[in-house]
């Protein structure tokens, strides 16, 4: 060989790192030198089990640069299923934006995506893999999945050099790892940042400075937090333990130096705590920062959710303390999924692979899976995977007898009572922001093309998820009294006073505890609980969310229930269609769900289909405000029982029950029962002076008689018990509540 070879050319390689970037450079190397007998040259810097594996191919397979590159390459290679892991678990730790977008295309690559996935899966592991802040910011760029990606990567490069130019640019490390206090800036974190690998900053007299990590920190002025990045070191400026950028001080709200006084913000000392510590420092940094750590721990007797600072994992609790042994064995109940539904079924499940939500399960399975479903969201237009949970869910802890599940209807009349001022706000694919304890990775097994993967978040189905999420939700909103005051929660759904508190505050405030959400929608044209609103005639109405279902020519009572459903469901207002609904479904011939419906019972539902498509009565006011003094109107019939709330001249809310096949009690009876609904029902709304309107001319001697005390009320036949019990039931209502009541 001509050109003198010389051993720090080329690290040796034993196996460990990248071997096909090693041989891209042996291979430079070589010809930079103009090397070309490879054959002899790459085992030159082969060692330990690289070298033994050299040592263990034949004697045609030595002779040829190609065979041994391929054997090393096989050999010491991850397979796609590792590399994808890697894909996944990377994440940009301040690094250049283009090193960090360049090693996601390379795993991407290892992990055999072809050219037509290839982009799509860089572009989401690139915009994810960065920290909340960036990542949000980044998702928010309009047509970002079709944005070229070098744009993206423009983009990427300016959110993360005001992130960067906006960090704490260093913290003095101490001896014990605290840290002290510089001018009025207080540094109460007892921890220092993650080490993520050895930084080098210039200090200001432009010597270098060694850094031993990196990681993102709160800073706190005034009870408002600032999130950006820090580096530590052990040693800065001589007598100075902390440097702020000056993006950091806008943030703040600029800094104030008077009279030897140092001041951020309008006034008061700035902190600064660490965002992301172990759960076994959790409570000393609490003490550090005054409690305030954005590290939370629930307890539950269903479950346990866990905040580390940067997302939720949650892991709940068997029945009985032992976990069950799943039996299923299928995979997929739509196995005849076609066309658009199949498409976009599996166009979701992949991303949940490529997102890390479902990842490959490496394990022996000894259990059986949770099958597979696809749900259609019509009022959407999508389709949604979901699990059947069933079979998990028998020995699933759950209970639902506390405040922590609300209830839509009440839910509803909170809302409304808001005022017009007020967003809403939704979680963004809330159950899979709450990552599942590895523990229980085992009992989320799918099947899917032939492959096992693992459930790593929530899942839509299982019984507990609904108690978690709203739990973990409440949890975050009370942590900040204003944010607290501002807000009303339904599972994912939050609805925002912002005459209390900003829109902007509150998603910055979720945000701080891991909890992404989507761009907030105003009242007008937004969509609240399945209701649609929108200002007709200056005024904000509601009206159903979904579309009036169609009707084919036979029905089973599944279909039918199914479709009565779909009309009246959680409506604060169906007037009519109520009773009608009822009665159809107490019409329906059959035992069995899969049983067809009499040809009766089709003639009227599909009477009131049309009915309902030319004339609706799911509508009414939104608002609802000054809730002091109502009209109740209160009926009763052979068939039903019906109440209607009336405020402030408004319609606010109906309700109708159907009359037992079997109830014999005189129309008195049931214009007192009646009655009793309709007192219930404003009490609910809060109402202590209410009106009430019968047409029983007998009904309204007993309540005034009742109201008054001045006698008691006579009454004889097979009802008079009853009619006593109520009017005693009655009575206990109006003193129990302090209620004005006028009939």
């Amino acid at each position: 060989m001509a050109a003198k070879i010389t051993m720090d050319m080329i690290k040796p390689f034993t196996g460990e790192g990248d071997v096909v970037s090693w041989l891209k450079k042996v291979t430079l190397v070589a010809k930079l030198q103009k090397i070309t007998d490879l054959v002899s040259f790459i085992p030159l810097y082969l060692e330990d089990a690289t070298l033994a594996l050299y040592l263990e191919l034949s004697d045609e397979e030595q002779e040829s640069a190609e065979k041994i590159k391929e054997k090393l390459t096989v050999a010491f290679t991850d397979d796609a299923f590792s590399d994808f892991a890697k894909l996944v678990q990377l994440k940009w730790t301040g690094e250049s934006v283009d090193v960090y977008s360049n090693e996601i295309r390379r795993l991407a690559g290892l992990a055999k995506f072809d050219k037509t996935g290839l982009e799509n899966v860089v572009k989401l592991a690139f915009v994810n893999g960065f920290p909340d802040a960036i990542s949000v910011a980044l998702q928010q760029v309009p047509d970002v999945l079709t944005m070229d990606m070098s744009k993206l990567i423009d983009h990427a490069r300016i959110l993360a050099s005001k992130q960067q130019g906006g960090t704490l640019a260093a913290v003095t490390i101490k001896k014990g790892g605290e840290v002290g206090n510089s001018g009025r800036l207080e540094i109460h974190s007892r921890y220092l940042p993650k080490c993520r690998g050895e930084l080098d900053m210039s200090a200001f007299d432009g010597s270098q400075i060694k850094c031993k990590g990196a990681d993102w920190v709160r800073l706190r002025v005034n009870g408002e937090y600032v999130t950006v990045r820090a580096v530590a070191s052990d040693r800065l400026v001589e007598g100075v333990d902390v440097v702020l950028g000056v993006d950091v001080i806008d943030q703040l709200g600029g800094v104030a130096v008077a009279q030897g006084k140092v001041c951020f913000g309008a006034l008061g000392v700035a902190s600064v705590c660490q965002e992301s510590v172990s759960r076994e420092s959790e409570h000393k940094l609490n003490e550090g920062c005054g409690g305030s750590s954005s590290n939370v721990v629930i307890e539950d007797s269903d479950f346990h959710p866990v905040f580390d600072g940067q997302k939720w994992t949650v892991k709940w609790f068997w029945k009985n303390g032992r976990p069950l042994t799943l039996t299923n064995k299928i995979s997929c109940y739509d196995k005849k999924l076609e066309g658009r539904k199949k498409e976009e079924f599996e166009k979701e499940i992949d991303r949940w692979i490529t997102e890390g939500i479902l990842m490959p399960w490496k394990e022996e399975v000894n259990t059986g899976v949770i099958p597979l479903m696809a749900v259609e969201q019509a009022t959407k237009n999508k389709v949604r995977p979901v699990l059947d949970f069933r079979e998990l869910n028998s020995n699933v802890m759950c209970h639902t007898g506390d405040d922590i599940i609300d209830v839509c209807s009440e839910t509803l009349r909170e809302w409304r009572q808001t005022g017009e001022n007020a967003s809403l706000v939704d979680l963004k694919s809330a159950y899979l922001q709450l990552g599942v304890d590895e523990e229980l990775w085992p009992y989320q097994l799918v099947n899917y093309k032939g492959r096992t993967f693992c459930l790593t978040r929530l899942g839509f189905g299982l019984n507990s998820a609904p108690r978690i999420m709203s739990k973990i939700l409440k949890t975050v909103l009370s942590k900040d009294e204003k944010v607290r005051r501002a807000t009303k929660s339904y599972v994912d759904d939050i609805i925002v006073n912002e005459s209390v508190a900003s829109v902007e505050e509150v998603i910055r405030h979720l945000n701080i505890y891991g909890l992404i959400t989507k761009s907030p929608e105003s009242l007008d044209g937004g969509a609240a609980l399945g209701l649609r609103l929108s200002r007709v005639a200056g005024e904000l109405m509601f009206q159903r969310g979904n579309t009036v279902p169609e009707v084919s020519d036979m029905l089973t009572r599944r279909e039918l229930f199914s479709i009565c459903g779909k009309l009246v469901g959680h409506y604060p207002i169906a007037g009519w269609l109520r009773v009608a609904c009822s009665f159809i479904k107490r019409s329906a011939a059959g035992a069995r769900w899969e049983d067809h419906i009499s040809e009766k019972s089709m003639m009227m539902i599909k009477d009131v289909i049309e009915r309902v498509q030319l004339d609706d009565p799911v509508r009414g006011n939104w608002c609802v405000l000054g809730v002091k003094h109502g009209v109740v109107w209160c009926d009763a019939s052979k068939i039903a029982l019906g109440v209607v709330l009336e405020i402030d001249r408004k319609i606010v809310e109906d309700a109708a029950w159907l009359r037992k096949k079997d109830d014999f009690n005189h129309i008195n009876v049931a214009e007192l029962e009646a009655v009793l609904k309709g007192v219930n029902m404003a009490i609910k709304w809060g109402l202590t002076s209410m009106e009430l309107r019968t047409d029983s001319a007998t009904v309204e001697i007993w309540v005034n008689t009742v109201l008054s005390a001045e006698k008691r009320v006579h009454t004889k036949g097979a009802a008079e018990m009853l009619i006593k019990r109520r009017l005693g039931n009655l009575k206990e209502l109006i003193l129990e509540f302090g209620l004005k009541v006028v009939v």
